[in-house]
């Protein structure tokens, strides 16, 4: 009987391991397409920065409204295409080092590439973005801190600089309380690593 126990606790032991390394290699794979991405739109708004001209982009359809009802109303925003997704501009978060490229709308498989918009716009004052917890996205949202700066750069080059006013915990069964109308500028949230729980990021944009 002891034998059995022993084989048990170290197949459990393998099984744990084996989660953990798709884990890492997930969340490192997440980093690398995410960078590579961030890396090919930089350099386009860098560009059309540069050139100092006025770029007539598509605009996207409403892919959130498939996923949440609540985003039907969605402003779009000019995009940049890079391969399937159209991206609406950049997201750097000093603080924990991270500058990732942002898609313009979101559903699940978008996700696991890079942070989406998930309602309202820079223009509105209601912006929110999602990401996934992988530690190369928003996995670290826990570790910001009230009064640091979170920034977005749009794919004409211009900065909107936003500072932390509150960060929140939310229950899954509460993310109809993500969208409060005149609370916040910005809000980025995405869920614990157990998945039951959000961290939610409140933002005022800085205004000169």
């Amino acid at each position: 009987m002891k034998k059995v126990f022993k084989i048990i606790g170290i197949l459990l032991i393998l099984a744990a391991l084996g989660l953990a390394y798709y884990n890492y290699l997930e969340n490192f794979r997440a980093g690398a397409d995410a960078d590579d991405i961030y890396a090919k739109l930089h350099e386009q708004i860098t560009m059309h920065t540069e050139a100092g001209k006025e770029t007539e982009l598509p605009q996207t359809e409403n892919g959130a409204g498939t996923e949440n009802t609540e985003t039907d109303v969605l402003e779009e925003p000019a995009t940049i295409t890079l391969g399937e997704y159209e991206y609406m501009g950049e997201i750097e978060i000093p603080a924990l080092s991270l500058k990732l490229p942002v898609i313009s709308d979101w559903s699940y498989p978008k996700l696991k590439v890079a942070p989406c918009r998930y309602y309202g716009s820079i223009e509105g004052n209601d912006l929110i973005l999602a990401a996934h917890n992988y530690d190369s996205h928003f996995g670290k949202l826990k570790n910001l801190e009230l009064g640091e700066e979170i920034n977005i750069v749009d794919i004409t080059g211009q900065k909107y600089s936003y500072q932390i006013s509150s960060i929140e915990i939310l229950e899954d069964t509460q993310l109809s309380d993500l969208v409060k109308e005149g609370s916040w500028d910005m809000t980025l949230f995405t869920c614990t690593k157990g998945g039951k729980m959000r961290v939610v990021v409140r933002c005022r944009m800085k205004r000169s």
